[in-house]
Parts: structure tokens; sequence; C-alpha cells
């Protein structure tokens, strides 16, 4: 099994962002999404909470059983 591993901040989740998880879904049979900064505070760089961002990122794949994030 080919796994793809995409890593962002997703400060926000952008079109860039979405066209690079829909790749590695195409190229791998699973696909892991890790979220970088996610443990800071909410501040002026990091304006969205990791959970906000698996929200936002999750959104967008509702019925893909092959993206884990």
């Amino acid at each position: 099994m080919k796994l793809g591993l995409v890593i962002g901040r997703f400060q926000p989740l952008h079109k860039g962002h979405i066209r690079l998880i829909n790749q590695a879904l195409l190229d791998n049979d699973k696909v892991l999404v890790l979220i970088g900064s996610s443990n800071k505070l909410r501040d002026f760089k990091n304006p969205f909470t990791a959970d906000e961002r698996v929200m936002f990122i999750s959104g967008n794949y509702e019925n893909e059983p092959d993206l884990s994030i």
C-alpha cells in the first residue's frame, strides 16, 4: 500500500492545498494530512486553531475514506 503525506499549516486552506491533497489522493492508496503549528494559540500569524483547520479540510473531503487528518 502506498501512503501519501501532506504537511502544511493551512492558514488558510486554499486552492493550492486542495490541489496538492487531490494529487496525493490520486497517486496513493491512503493520504495522511499533518497540520503544522497545531500547538500554537491563535495569533496574527496563525489566525485559525488546529480544530478549525481540520474542519476546513475535512469539509472538502467528507466522502473520501482514504484521507486521514
